[in-house]
């Protein structure tokens, strides 16, 4: 498990699969934690007392009630009081630490009281009362003029449930919205403009909460337009007219005027930037001034950061009327830069004027940092060892500010080993040694010798430039060295869309040396392993196209989608292609007497997050991903570009790379039309094809825990068509080579980290023997289900996706 912290904000690290022979001392565990917990409560309480354990919402209405299950959540939420927390959904531990331990004033006991104790809920029918109110006035403000609201109560063993009934007529709705008349008042015409982006449409339920949204649009409309001033609480009016039949509302929009006067629309005059603000520094500290595109940049003349970079983050210049939006994207552009602390935009009204003076004040934060990471991970093993147990340091230096102009130097040094018990011995060995570096450098604007054209304003634009090495030995199977280099653009069109360009990429992986002779074997016999295994030049661009419409704190239902094209050798091809008249004898396929790859590879992530009322999430997801090499001598994806599947974050059924290609069996391939034979490992399970179907119920279990329920399918196949047909896509075998698995998930959720434990059994495998590929066989032919070889249990790290 890895623990790191940095900014403020603390995350851990962790992936883990176990065998499931573990499971049992957990489930143990849980149940004498669920029986030290279940001891009845109620006999603590005292005489006259009952204890308040939960409450429902009936609403009965003549009518068809619409987003009837939403309705109900939000009324729930106007409960005043809440029952004591359930450990897991289950028990209330936290009351049972109460009862047992409130008189401990040392030991254990007093520790646990201190921490996890909680007070128990006693009925209390004066909150129940105010509980019905509030819900009375919450359906008023929806539309429901007419509605009661009642509750009942029934005690069962001194535990008392509570159960709102909601009496609702048919609710008023909006028949239509009159906005001002056309006037010559500059405000109202603004108004007049924009009035189709209107909150209030005709048929939807009357509802002041969309009253108080519609006077946040215009307000901020208006604001935006220079009106400086403009106060929607102040300005903006709503009449309701109801004498409309059959339940419907007139909304009338009007506007008020200032007293003895209009309103005023404003521009920027003075602009002056502090960028080393602090609040005991002297008045004599910022004493260099310097005026760049009409900004006064006032600092202590250490030169300490490039004015020019800082202006042209902020979209305030001097004569431009004053925008609300401009104000905001000026803060948060300044943020962004990760070189100030603080950030404060203050406006003044110039006197007698419609002039606005404006200080922008930045507290500088601290430059360089640097972090020790500590890691233990476990991983399964392969053919060579059945198990992996490493440890892992990572050093990490950062310099916000490298060349005065907001750029992120990051250097980062990732050393590792894995010990691993080999399947002939009993004794753990030393298996895997990896070494890294990275240098990554980010410029908060573009790089680029031709100007780009068509990009918002509104976002700041990322230049990135990274350079990689590393270095891997596994005692029992190979020694590589790695080298990357990266040149591209990060930016968003939109609040939704963000689109990643990386017109330079360049690897190169070599493979120094095979180490063991079954590997060695497996090379020789099989072509497209000994492919993937050559030393080759990876010379393209990349670039991916990113979609959410999620909103920030709100339970909506929102789409995520993630699509990559990566390239590889097509432009350095038609270069090498057309100077080869000059050089007769060069080789186009080489560089630098090396192979380089050509190939198209694309894959494509969409996600779907449904809300229910109560907050549960509903989440589906769908993965596609395909790589055609191509070329004079290139017939196979390169190594690191290949596909696998399975692992905490995939089929969590399966072991990572446990899976494929096609129904390609475990332990011994032996060839269709000759003896020879080799044994897989998790090198030989990739392929060029992928296609991945998720589908998780997660829920609230109540304080940090949330649980979820989860179904995963798919497999990775060859699109080749070689000597060996095994592992193959075909259309007709389609279905018969998915994987299958199905799971229970909890997890720790901590706000700023969430961590994960997710238990999942196969349901279907297709390394199994035709006709026996349904684990839930009622005759099957091997161990059944519920045996701990067919329990997978993963440890990770946030959301699976």
């Amino acid at each position: 498990m890895k623990l790191q912290k940095a900014n403020g904000e603390s995350q851990i690290k962790a992936q883990a699969q176990l065998n499931g022979g573990n499971i049992g001392m957990c489930l143990c565990l849980l149940y004498c934690l669920c029986i030290l917990s279940a001891c009845s409560n109620t006999r603590y309480l005292p005489d006259g007392k009952s204890l308040y354990v939960d409450s429902d919402v009936e609403i009965k209405s003549k009518h068809k009630v619409k987003n009837k299950s939403t309705l109900t959540a939000e009324l729930n939420s106007f409960s005043s009081i809440r029952p004591n927390k359930r450990m897991l959904g289950l028990v209330r531990t936290r009351l049972s630490i109460f009862n047992r331990y409130q008189n401990d004033t040392s030991g254990i006991g007093a520790w646990l009281f201190e921490n996890y104790a909680e007070e128990p809920v006693y009925m209390d029918s004066t909150l129940i009362g105010r509980s019905s109110e509030s819900m009375s006035r919450f359906l008023f403000d929806r539309g429901y003029f007419y509605n009661k609201v009642s509750y009942t109560s029934e005690t069962k063993k001194r535990k008392t449930s509570v159960v709102y009934k909601v009496e609702l007529n048919e609710p008023y709705t909006i028949r239509k919205v009159i906005f001002p008349a056309d006037t010559a008042d500059a405000v109202t015409q603004l108004v007049r403009k924009n009035k189709e982006a209107t909150k209030l449409k005709r048929g939807n339920n009357f509802s002041e909460q969309v009253l108080q949204e519609e006077m946040n649009r215009i307000a901020y409309d208006i604001r935006n337009r220079g009106y400086y001033d403009f106060a929607g609480r102040s300005f903006i009016h709503f009449n309701v007219d109801s004498t409309a039949k059959d339940r419907q509302l007139d909304v009338y929009v009007e506007l008020k005027q200032p007293k003895d006067t209009i309103h005023q629309k404003y521009r920027i005059d003075t602009i002056r930037m502090y960028p080393e603000y602090f609040d005991r520094k002297e008045k004599a500290y910022f004493a260099d001034t310097t005026i760049v595109e009409g900004v006064e940049y006032i600092s202590s003349g250490s030169n300490r950061f490039k004015p020019e970079v800082l202006i042209e983050t902020i979209l305030i210049r001097r004569g431009w009327t004053y925008s609300q939006k401009n104000y905001e994207l000026a803060i948060n552009h300044l943020l962004e830069l990760g070189v100030f602390k603080y950030v404060n935009i203050r406006f003044e009204k110039i006197p007698n004027t419609q002039l606005l003076n404006c200080y922008i004040y930045l507290t500088p934060n601290k430059v360089m940092s640097a972090a020790a990471e500590f890691e233990i991970n476990n991983r399964s093993g392969s053919a060579l060892a059945s198990s992996l147990l490493g440890t892992a340091v990572t050093l990490s230096f950062q310099n916000r500010n490298s060349f005065r102009g907001a750029e992120s130097f990051n250097f980062n040094i990732y050393s590792g080993v894995e010990w691993g018990n080999n399947i002939n011995q009993s004794r753990r060995n030393l298996s895997v040694i990896d070494i890294s570096g990275e240098f990554n450098l980010k410029i908060p604007r573009f790089v680029s010798p031709i100007q780009l054209n068509n990009i918002s304003r509104y976002y700041l634009p990322i230049t990135n430039i990274s350079l990689g090495l590393g270095y891997i030995q596994g005692f029992e199977s190979y020694r590589l060295n790695t080298y990357n280099f990266a040149f591209g653009y990060d930016w968003r069109e939109s609040k939704e869309q963000r689109h990643i360009y990386n017109p330079f990429v360049i690897s190169f992986i070599d493979f120094q040396e095979v180490l063991n002779p079954d590997l060695e074997q497996s090379l020789a016999q099989n072509a497209f392993l000994r492919k993937s295994f050559e030393n080759r030049f990876i010379i393209g661009s990349n670039y991916a196209f990113i979609y959410t419409n999620q909103t920030v704190d709100k339970f909506r239902n929102f789409t995520f989608f993630k699509g990559n094209i990566d390239l590889s050798g097509n432009v350095f091809y038609a270069v090498k292609s057309l100077v080869k008249p000059l050089f007769p004898n060069s080789n186009t396929t080489d560089f630098l007497r090396w192979p380089y790859s050509r190939y198209v590879r694309l894959d494509a992530d969409w996600r779907y997050y449904y809300y229910f009322p109560n907050t549960n999430v509903l989440v589906s997801r769908m993965y596609f991903g395909i790589g055609i090499p191509y070329g004079e001598t290139e017939n196979v994806l390169p190594f690191v570009k290949q596909f696998y599947i399975g692992g905490p974050n995939s089929l969590r059924a399966f072991p990572l790379r446990s899976i494929g290609p096609g129904d390609l069996p475990s332990g011994v391939w032996i060839d269709g039309e000759s003896p020879n034979y080799y044994k897989f490992d998790a090198f030989d399970r990739t392929g060029e094809f992928k296609l991945e179907a998720n589908l998780e119920y997660r829920f609230n279990m109540g304080g940090y825990f949330k649980g979820a329920f989860f179904g995963d399918m798919g497999n990775i196949w060859l699109i080749r068509q070689g000597e060996d047909q095994i592992g193959t896509f075909k259309v007709k075998n389609f279905i018969n080579d998915l994987a299958i698995g199905v799971g229970y998930g909890l997890r720790l959720d901590f706000s700023y980290f969430i961590l994960r434990v997710d238990l999942a059994t196969p349901v279907r495998d297709p390394r199994r023997p035709a006709g026996q590929r349904w684990i839930f066989d009622p005759h099957p032919a091997s161990a059944p289900w519920w045996q701990p070889n067919y329990l997978n249990l993963n440890l990770a790290v946030g959301y699976p996706f």
